[in-house]
């Protein structure tokens, strides 16, 4: 009712201004007119509201997440469902999914989300003003968004029934391991709200147990971590880990992992020139790349030493072991090996860093290339600075990295990438120097170098055209889907309650006097009833 007065002093005060002086005897209702006019007029330039907002209907939202299911008990999902078709038979109006996404989709028949993350549910209900009726099992990703719903939301939990149960969450190995080694597979078992009895756990490779464990009862929601020793044979080629638990001589649980026996290791690290980018590059290595992970230094003319270790080793297994490996990385002298364009591994990243000299600055890359996502993040304008030599880049290769010379306009690559079509090959091309100091300054920077490193290995180390991993594409897609479901089913507790939530605003849906014809023609009749009284009383 504010805009309402405020519209009729805004009347009272061009009347007044316009009907200054004395009004004539009996013509009392010539400015009463006027007031009508211009209070109308104003009102609807001001949208003034014809009657009071009216809240809007909330929405539901259903929470489509495996987390429902235990099992093959779909109980607690049918009861969900049960609730939704109430509320939409009452005051809600409309119904949206949310799980992995926020979309707008009937029910399904059984929920296949691998991820309970409400935070898009919060931002569209804001943005639209409207209150959110949430049904969900109370594993939520992401609870705190749930308080910042619009005033008058509700939290509907359906708990699924208590189970005095344990189940695998999750099984760590390699998924690729050189021929007579011996991995660690870690196996996580996971109990449910009741807790779980004793349980055997056994680990096998394809048909062949190769350990048991007996497990102790289990408390609600406890997890605990077995470390399985796990040898492997001689024999290279695709194998299948699978772990069990068994009550009794029943399978109640079981996971399996592909994983792949080479014959050489995940990556090998050849210096001619050891320096400190070289030893924080195989540090980086080993903590991205699956698999083994061997490096070796020439420390003088024809002497080579094994990293860690520093025992001596023949050249000749140094070009063994490089010839052997899916990725490979030359640093100092990169035609150690003979030409880099006639070496045929998978991927090859081949450090040159030149002589010391004028600093070089990294800047964000001018031009897209493969890794530009994976590098949008980093804090381009912070980073320490490199030694840069000046090279020239072929017509395939793409920039990574740019760098400038401080207070001055000359730029240089600091990292190249080329992708060999024909014969299958990475190739990332770094003639720099000076990692290191971003790696040992720490904080922002030394993040900045761990997401540079795991960027070019995950790139390099991937056959074109294919997802970067040594398993197979289908094995691994199944596996990253396996993995993802049962990290979303794992049990937990509920990290959300029922009852009424929200903080946020809630936008009222009110009738505004802006484009209503009838106050339009309501002012046009008193203007033309005033005109009509002034004419007939001889007024201008």
């Amino acid at each position: 009712m504010m805009t309402w007065g405020l519209a009729a002093l805004l009347g009272v005060g061009l009347t007044v201004l316009l009907y200054r002086g004395e009004v004539p005897r009996g013509a009392i209702v010539l400015p009463l007119l006027r007031w009508v006019a211009v209070t109308v007029v104003v009102a609807a330039l001001l949208d003034a509201p014809l009657r009071r907002a009216v809240a809007p209907r909330p929405v539901v939202a259903l929470d489509v997440s495996v987390s429902w299911l235990a099992d093959d008990d779909d109980a607690a999902w049918r009861a969900a469902r049960a609730v939704v078709d109430s509320l939409l038979d009452g005051h809600a109006d409309a119904l949206r999914l949310f799980g992995d996404s926020l979309r707008t989709a009937p029910i399904p028949d059984r929920p296949t989300d691998v991820g309970s993350r409400i935070r898009p549910v919060v931002e569209w209900a804001l943005a639209t003003g409207r209150p959110v009726q949430v049904v969900t099992d109370g594993r939520l990703d992401d609870p705190e968004w749930v308080a910042r719903l619009p005033v008058g939301s509700t939290v509907h939990r359906i708990d699924r029934p208590a189970r005095a149960a344990a189940v695998l969450t999750a099984l760590d190995a390699p998924t690729a391991a050189p021929a007579g080694d011996t991995i660690l597979a870690e196996v996580t078992v996971t109990a449910d709200a009741a807790g779980a009895p004793p349980r055997q756990l056994t680990l096998g490779r394809d048909a062949q147990v190769i350990a048991r464990r007996d497990l102790e009862a289990l408390g609600p929601y406890e997890t605990r971590v077995v470390s399985v020793p796990v040898p492997l044979g001689a024999v290279e080629g695709a194998v299948r880990l699978t772990a069990r638990l068994l009550d009794g001589t029943n399978v109640t649980d079981s996971i399996t992992v592909p994983m792949r026996i080479t014959g050489g290791a995940a990556a090998v690290v050849i210096s001619t020139a050891p320096d400190q980018d070289a030893r924080y590059a195989v540090a980086a290595l080993r903590a991205v790349r699956r698999g083994p992970v061997r490096a070796y230094w020439q420390v003088a003319k024809g002497v080579w030493r094994v990293d860690g270790t520093l025992a001596p080793v023949e050249e000749g297994v140094v070009r063994r072991e490089a010839g052997e490996a899916s990725l490979l990385l030359l640093h100092g002298d990169t035609a150690f090996l003979g030409a880099p364009g006639a070496l045929r591994t998978a991927g090859l990243i081949l450090m040159s860093p030149p002589p010391p000299g004028d600093e070089f600055y990294p800047v964000a890359p001018s031009s897209p290339s493969p890794l530009s996502d994976a590098l949008s993040g980093l804090p381009w304008d912070s980073l320490p600075p490199l030694d840069v030599a000046l090279t020239r880049a072929s017509a395939d290769e793409v920039t990574v990295v740019e760098t400038r010379r401080g207070r001055r306009f000359e730029s240089r690559v600091a990292i190249r990438a080329q992708e060999r079509d024909a014969i299958g090959q990475r190739v990332v091309r770094i003639p720099a120097a000076g990692f290191w100091r971003w790696r040992s300054r720490g904080g922002r920077s030394a993040a900045s170098y761990d997401a540079l490193v795991g960027a070019l290995v995950d790139w390099a180390g991937a056959t074109p055209g294919e997802a970067a991993d040594s398993i197979g594409t289908t094995d691994a897609a199944v596996w990253a889907r396996e993995v993802a479901r049962r990290a979303e089913q794992r049990p937990r507790a509920p990290t959300v309650a029922s009852g009424p939530v929200g903080t946020g605003e809630v936008m009222g849906r009110s009738l505004g006097a802006r484009g209503r014809w009838w106050l339009v023609a309501l002012a046009l009749a008193a203007l033309s009833l005033e005109w009509m009284l002034r004419r007939r009383r001889g007024l201008r």
